[in-house]
């Protein structure tokens, strides 16, 4: 698939483009094309579906008996015109049939992209009805297909058709959508964010504790790597999926819990989220139980003070943090004391 970028129309761009498709003079065609100017605001995208809509309705139509394209004029002035986009790529979905409309939903929870093959494990309907709905969907113009993968013609389709799902049902699907991918899911790192993505709708669904961990974990996965690849944003988001799937509890599920919620505070510091970041490490100090697994958290605290330029705070708190470790340095060495370490040092 080749993408064009195409820029607003003129008026006389409009009037070309019905010139040619309804093989009429400019002259006769004039009328027509300053509405359709006027509504659309020269976007093409908006001028073809609106020409369609048209069509559809029966107020634009071929003549048999006089062999042209005809339009009532007086028709098409009372005619009122959906005032967004949205709403007149709404108003052409709803016309299709209860079949086809079911197939494009179930399509447009997977972004602008969805095989049949996705679309076969969400819809009870036969292949042959399937692939009949995919034909008639294309021929309609809302998607484009290739090799058994298609694609919605516009990012509007996609958006209009995903409106017509309520929203109670479009968790359900997508959750539905994660289950699917986790079942071919075998540990690619590439894959675990378009997975995680659809199943983390089902927070409020899953109901099992060992599916529940399960998630939570696979979110600690998606959120380390997210924050490798300094996408810290999407990394919180993971992470902070991962403790609603075990509802933030430390008691049954403390190891996970701890992760997280370490990472989770690297993620804030690395956005610059002092508050929260401090809320999380609060919750390793609180329910760490060992030194040593809160100590990247302390470490965090040194490296926040040294970047707001508090530098003798952060000698004191890793002084802190070296003499819970039984490393005893005094705060102000005398001139001996670092002789004798550089000494040793340089000895090892």
């Amino acid at each position: 698939l080749n993408h064009l970028k195409v820029k607003n129309l003129v008026q006389v761009d409009v009037v070309n483009l019905l010139a040619d498709s309804l093989q009429l003079s400019p002259d006769v065609v004039e009328p027509l094309a300053r509405m359709l100017f006027n509504h659309a605001d020269g976007n093409a995208f908006h001028t073809t579906q609106i020409i369609q809509n048209l069509f559809e309705q029966g107020n634009l139509h071929y003549d048999e008996r006089r062999k042209q394209w005809h339009w009532n004029k007086n028709a098409l002035s009372g005619v009122e015109m959906p005032a967004t986009i949205l709403e007149l790529m709404g108003q052409r979905v709803g016309r299709l049939n209860q079949v086809t409309q079911e197939v494009l939903k179930k399509g447009s929870c997977f972004g602008n992209s969805f095989s049949s093959e996705n679309i076969r494990l969400l819809v009870e309907m036969s292949a042959d009805e399937l692939d009949r709905s995919l034909v008639m969907a294309q021929e309609e113009g809302f998607i484009i297909g290739e090799a058994g993968v298609y694609f919605f013609a516009h990012d509007r389709i996609q958006q209009a058709v995903y409106g017509f799902i309520p929203t109670a049902e479009q968790r359900t699907i997508h959750y539905h959508i994660g289950l699917q991918l986790l079942e071919t899911y075998n540990g690619e790192e590439e894959k675990i964010f378009d997975l995680l993505d659809q199943i983390n709708y089902g927070i409020d669904i899953a109901k099992d504790s060992d599916e529940r961990y399960q998630y939570a974990e696979l979110n600690l996965r998606g959120g380390v790597a997210a924050k490798a690849s300094t996408a810290y944003d999407a990394a919180i988001r993971y992470l902070e999926n991962g403790l609603d799937f075990i509802n933030a509890d430390w008691s049954g599920n403390y190891q996970l819990a701890l992760e997280l919620y370490t990472n989770l505070a690297e993620a804030y510091y690395l956005t610059g989220d002092y508050q929260a970041r401090d809320k999380a490490i609060g919750k390793v100090r609180q329910n760490g139980r060992e030194l040593l697994e809160q100590i990247p958290v302390m470490k965090l605290e040194i490296e926040a003070l040294k970047s707001q330029n508090d530098l003798y705070k952060a000698v004191e708190k890793g002084l802190e943090v070296l003499a819970k470790l039984n490393i005893k340095l005094p705060y102000k060495p005398r001139q001996v004391q670092v002789l004798l370490e550089l000494l040793i040092t340089r000895i090892r």
